[in-house]
């Protein structure tokens, strides 16, 4: 394996699919962050031995043997815990890295160039409330050892122009990161809300407000899996309004439509909460009923035929009168979801059949 494919290979530890997309880069970061961190401070701490800074070469390879520590735990660990073991990374080890090198000068009084690397990292693996708490001991603690009087928490010395310039920087940077992770996160979370309204929509259908064919097969799907798991009942009905054609012809569309909105609403008013119902197209509406034997369908079904019988439907000053064909089928061992609702389609034809305006079952 190349050098290339060994540092790509790594780097996607992890990623595998996921329904939150930030996780996957949180994932992405962990990895990345932690090679960074294992080869500079390495790196640095070969160089610090060459100009025979052993404090400070010291304080670099534990860093590194630290960050080759964590890269392995965050290789080994469960995806959705290694950005918050690079969190908390971040802060057992880079925080009082920074501070060691405040508190010494590093090379050439340079250390405490390396501080404005803190806000970006921060953020990321820790989100606004926490960054923003940890940045803020972090400004607190070096403010502390800069300005404590005669220098006594310091291992060098620095003018105070330069310090007072490093924290107003500092603070400067640290607000603008805060200021993007904030409207990052606002943009996420609308990002969010618009793909769950996207996601119910492309389930929905726009005319009834009843599931679509694809949001029912999904339920039922979801529901049959339950039930067969925990051997319970469950029956399909397929309704069909009758002479639905004839209606549009008739009274045009617009009330067609108004027709299907309008049983819409009575079937779902008058079904239980763990039934569902989806308009499974044009003039059919397709019912599942969980914990529900063929009988008890049936007797839904009726009262349903009825109502539908005896209800007078006004639109735009007309008055009209509808009937509905009923199929009634229940899942039986074996049984794939098709061949139910396949099956509940069969009956509803028999209904057809004779005469309309009929509930016609298997028994």
């Amino acid at each position: 394996m190349t050098f290339k494919n060994f540092v790509a290979s790594y780097l996607n530890t992890g990623l595998i699919s996921f329904d939150s997309d930030e996780l996957n880069q949180q994932t992405f970061g962990a990895n990345l962050f932690c090679f960074n961190g294992l080869l500079i401070t390495f790196v640095l701490g070969l160089f610090s031995i060459y100009r025979g800074d052993i404090a400070l070469s010291s304080v670099l390879l534990i860093t590194s043997a630290l960050f080759f520590i964590t890269l392995i735990i965050i290789k080994y660990c469960s995806a959705e815990k290694s950005s918050a073991y690079a969190f908390n990374l971040s802060q057992i080890i880079l925080i009082p890295l920074m501070l060691y090198l405040i508190y010494s000068g590093g090379y050439n009084n340079t250390g405490p160039l390396w501080i404005y690397l803190l806000p970006p990292i921060i953020f990321f693996f820790g989100g606004l409330r926490k960054g923003i708490l940890n940045l803020t001991v972090f400004v607190l603690i070096a403010s502390l050892l800069l300005f404590y009087p005669n220098e006594q928490l310091l291992l060098t010395k620095y003018n105070d122009v330069f310090k007072s310039r490093l924290l107003y920087s500092f603070i400067c940077i640290s607000t603008v990161f805060a200021f993007y992770e904030y409207a990052r996160q606002v943009s996420y979370k609308s990002l969010c809300r618009l793909m769950t309204q996207l996601e119910e929509q492309a389930r929905e259908d726009t005319l009834s407000g009843l599931q679509n064919r694809r949001g029912m097969l999904e339920k039922i799907n979801y529901e049959y899996k339950r039930v067969k798991r925990n051997n319970e009942h469950m029956t399909m009905m397929m309704c069909d309004v009758d002479n639905f054609k004839k209606i549009n012809d008739d009274f045009g569309h617009d009330t067609g439509d108004y027709i299907i909105k309008d049983l819409a609403r009575i079937f779902t008013e008058s079904i239980r909460e763990t039934d569902v119902i989806g308009r499974w197209g044009g003039e059919e509406f397709l019912f599942m009923l969980p914990q529900t034997t063929e009988q008890q369908a049936y007797i839904v079904a009726e009262k349903l035929r009825k109502m539908i019988a005896t209800t007078k439907f006004t639109h735009q000053q007309q008055t009209l009168e509808l009937t509905v064909s009923i199929g009634i089928y229940e899942f039986c061992l074996g049984d794939s979801i098709d061949e139910a609702i396949s099956s509940a389609d069969s009956y509803l034809y028999q209904a057809k059949n004779l005469g309309r305006n009929v509930t016609v079952m298997a028994s």
